[in-house]
């Protein structure tokens, strides 16, 4: 054994606490302050004079990391190099009153409440004795007044509380740059960058319709009007020629592979090839005819502007998203023209006569096996092999088979295996492996996981048929426009469901209650006369039970499974005899 004495770095020789942390660091308190051992010398730890002097510190461990000082006069975390002090009135006073909360931040216990490790109070004037999390995030909380619970916060919104000029939201992009534009219906384009909103162009009263960065770092901007191209802070409306090709705005604004800039319009298809020569002079296509034009300036120049119609093949211009696909396909979702290929400097449209439950199409997405989701405005979500050709490989979901909305404005893939949508009724997530079971015949419903203004959304109506109608961001986030303003998912926080336990409470035989509180097991004996038969069920979720499906089975008489929705009871009359 060895003594130390008088050693360097220790504020006083009177050891309070050593606490060792699970990587091996030493951590000592005496009640004049606190010091680690690094390289073989105590280094005091600055920054505790507010809790420090104390006669009784206590250490022990974060469970998210870090190293708790506990004192008399209040705490602080210790934690990948700083120093965090909660003193005064919010002092917490055993390890377990720490807890991590919904949103990631530390929630303190206290005498008064429980708060944020910012000091923010949650829950002020309630006595409280215990903290627990679940496995789902949701904090629940014992109080005099009864069991408090803390949810898990899904989703994040961004408002005109939060400086958008306008809540009613349309396009929305990412930049190269890491800023957000967010193109609003009435109040033209803000943008989003460290954390505060303020508005952008010249558009202030003007609605936005597309948005689009090129491979050259230059925006695009569509407006009701107009459109033009954005560098260093001045937008460059087209030229006249081409301008007149593309009066009204544009719905969708895309660049492919080979460099050509996609416009849509109600009335046209729009597209500009880089070319050096002349071109004729612009008509704007009226009955089908195509019109060309010639743009020579700094906002797309060098481009040669061709407006398509329905003579190249368009059964309807309107245009409302464009996909290139991994093989190079352009395909188009239109509104009641279904959707369009462009091969060999014309359109082919496959539509209802080819299986698409509508011509009305919302938006397209390719996913990682290259198979193509197709979203209807009013009849089914869609999915078909690439390339497309006739007959069309096809097979489609709507709402009778477990969909969450028939309608669907965007398609978004969140890189874990799920595909979010987003439709009038709300935002939803399915697994890809439910989706293609469902469609594959192997399942029978769908179960997707929703979310509306009970999980904080300020409106569940979400925008689309404008391009990009949502969007993920390179930090994985997904971002929804809402007639609410803006909805953000970070899906890494958010586990996949998994089904709740479910306990059989009561079973009756003629009105009889033969059962209760059985469990899952309930093992019912019918005499001969008896024909009569009712079970009421309950999930043991407590999340969010409004959202909760039941089917139901009666083996050795029911042939397939009872969709009972929200329902928890069942019904039957006249059974058979013999073993149910």
């Amino acid at each position: 054994m060895r003594r130390h004495s008088n050693v360097p770095g220790l504020p006083e020789l009177s050891v309070q606490a050593i606490h060792e942390t699970a990587s091996g660091t030493l951590y000592v308190a005496t009640s004049g302050g606190v010091s680690v051992l690094g390289a073989g010398e105590f280094v005091q730890i600055e920054g505790l004079a507010e809790i420090l002097p104390s006669p009784t510190p206590e250490l022990y461990d974060d469970p998210d990391g870090g190293v708790w000082v506990k004192s008399e006069k209040g705490s602080a975390l210790l934690a990948r190099g700083t120093v965090t002090v909660f003193s005064g009135r919010w002092p917490f006073y055993r390890r377990d009153e720490v807890a991590s909360g919904p949103d990631g931040r530390r929630l303190l216990r206290s005498p008064d409440g429980v708060i944020h490790r910012d000091d923010e109070a949650v829950l002020d004037g309630y006595y409280t004795s215990a903290v627990a999390k679940d496995d789902r995030g949701n904090l629940f909380i014992a109080a005099e007044e009864g069991l408090l619970r803390v949810r898990v916060a899904w989703l994040r919104t961004l408002s005109t509380a939060d400086g958008l000029p306008d809540d009613n939201i349309y396009p929305i992009l990412e930049g190269r740059a890491g800023e957000v534009w967010i193109g609003t219906w009435v109040s033209g384009l803000a943008r989003y960058r460290d954390g505060a909103v303020a508005p952008a162009g010249p558009w202030r009263l003007a609605s936005t319709l597309s948005l689009y960065e090129d491979a050259a770092g230059a925006l695009w901007v569509s407006t009701m009007g107009s459109v033009c191209v954005m560098r260093d802070e001045t937008c460059t409306p087209l030229p006249p020629a081409a301008a007149e090709l593309v009066k009204g705005g544009a719905r969708v604004i895309a660049e492919d592979s080979a460099g050509r800039i996609w416009l849509g319009t109600q009335t046209a298809v729009v597209v500009g090839t880089p070319s050096a020569s002349a071109s004729v002079s612009a008509t704007h296509p009226s009955s089908g005819d195509s019109a060309f034009a010639m743009a020579d300036d700094d906002a797309g120049s060098a481009m040669t502007w061709r407006a398509f119609g329905t003579a190249e093949g368009l059964s309807s211009a309107w245009a409302r998203a464009l996909l290139e696909t991994r093989s190079g396909e352009i395909l188009l979702a239109t509104n009641g023209g279904g959707v369009a290929r462009w091969a060999h400097d014309e359109f082919e449209v496959f539509g209802i006569a080819d299986g698409l439950p509508s011509e009305h199409i919302r938006d397209l997405h390719e996913d990682d096996s290259g198979r193509l989701w197709i979203a209807t405005e009013d009849a089914a979500l869609c999915r078909a092999t690439l390339p497309l050709r006739r007959p069309l490989d096809l097979d489609c979901l709507n709402s009778s088979r477990g969909l969450f909305d028939d309608s669907i404005h965007r398609i978004l893939d969140d890189g874990m295996g799920r595909l979010w949508m987003s439709t009038n009724q709300g935002i939803f997530w399915a697994d890809r492996e439910d989706l293609d079971a469902v469609l594959d015949g192997a399942r029978d419903r769908l179960t997707p996981v929703g979310y509306s203004e009970a999980h904080g959304m300020l409106d569940r109506e979400a925008n689309g048929g404008m391009q990009p109608a949502g969007m993920r961001d390179r930090r994985g986030r997904l971002w929804f426009p809402t007639q609410g303003g803006m909805v953000i998912f970070d899906p890494a926080t958010i586990a996949r469901s998994q089904p709740p336990v479910v306990v059989i409470e009561r079973v009756s035989v003629g009105g009889a209650v033969r059962s209760v509180a059985t469990g899952l097991a309930a093992d019912v004996r019918l005499r001969p006369v008896e024909r009569d038969l009712e079970f009421r069920w309950t999930a043991l979720e407590f999340s969010r039970p409004e959202e909760v499906r039941y089917r139901y089975r009666l083996r050795g008489y029911d042939a397939s499974w009872h969709d009972a929705g929200s329902q928890t009871r069942a019904m039957y009359s006249g059974l058979p005899a013999g073993r149910l």
